[in-house]
């Protein structure tokens, strides 16, 4: 078995992990696993790496940082045969939070080795893969001052959407799902393959993650203190039972806008254009989950 572990130094509260570069290479070493350890030096290095272990013809490629780099390194094994080892140290972790991986550095690592295989399905909106949650809206504006700001962490992303509220204005769609057509001036939408964004924040609690489907959460409401409730729902894994929440699943969705958009796939922000499509990838991602984490499923 030959792994490749790719290591973002940077994601995640600075210093919270220590020297992450070291503490993989002790765990190879202790292991005595063969194995690769590379490090990224720009935004998408961890894809040319992820290409690179695939070409090289490693059984594992494992990422070890945010979801930023869960993005890039899975969008390249999809299909792939190769399987994806997470080892989630990001201020959010949704993916991680759900497949029930530890947020332990550590305990995270040995999932790699010990973990069993599941197949997952994943997301895409105009040929951009996702594996959590995309969206757009009110959330991926705040998602676009997040990672332009230095601060990172629940707390600097709560101050960050209570300062870009009274400033963000509505957007006009119109959603098409399997004989559905549904206009909306919208809030947030957001298309969920998992449960939650991270940090406990569940924005679709009924998702599965093999299911074929995605969960489409619509809130069209601009009211602060309702809006506020609807966030203290998502700790509560209570928002789809909000009448004030819309949620439709489907195996694909099409979304038509007044004007391009700025959306976010697993926080990652893109400039696109008036048109959306997004669609399901049916358990296209082989990923290592803890054996108790299949045990519950």
């Amino acid at each position: 078995m030959r792994y490749c572990f790719i290591i973002n130094t940077f994601s995640g509260k600075k210093g919270k992990h220590g020297n992450r570069y070291e503490t993989v290479v002790q765990f190879v070493e202790a292991q005595g696993l063969d194995a690769v350890v590379r490090v990224t030096e720009y935004a998408g290095h961890a894809r040319e790496l992820a290409r690179w272990a695939i070409a090289s013809s490693f059984d594992r490629v494992v990422s070890v940082g945010g979801d930023g780099t869960m993005n890039e390194v899975a969008s390249e094994l999809l299909n792939s045969g190769v399987v994806f080892g997470l080892v989630p140290l990001g201020s959010g972790n949704g993916l991680g939070r759900d497949l029930g991986i530890s947020l332990e550095f550590r305990k995270a690592l040995a999932g790699v080795v010990t973990g069993s295989v599941r197949e997952i399905d994943t997301g895409c909106v105009n040929g951009v893969s996702f594996f959590n949650v995309m969206g757009l809206g009110f959330d991926a504006e705040v998602g676009r001052r997040f990672n332009e700001s230095k601060q990172r962490g629940f707390l600097s992303y709560a101050k960050l959407t209570l300062s870009s509220f009274r400033s963000y204005k509505k957007l006009r769609c119109r959603i098409e799902t399997e004989g559905q057509t549904l206009e909306r001036e919208i809030f947030i939408l957001a298309i969920a393959n998992s449960t939650q964004y991270g940090n406990d924040a569940y924005i679709a609690p009924q998702a599965l993650l093999d299911d074929g489907l995605l969960d489409l959460v619509c809130i069209e409401t601009k009211s602060f203190w309702r809006i506020l409730g609807l966030g203290l729902r998502m700790f509560k894994r209570t928002l789809d039972r909000s009448p004030m929440v819309q949620l439709w699943k489907g195996r694909s969705f099409q979304i038509s806008l007044d004007e391009d958009v700025t959306l976010h796939t697993d926080g990652e922000i893109h400039q696109m254009g008036k048109e959306l499509k997004v669609e399901v990838q049916p358990r296209s991602l082989k990923i290592l989950v803890p054996e108790e984490a299949l045990k519950t499923e």
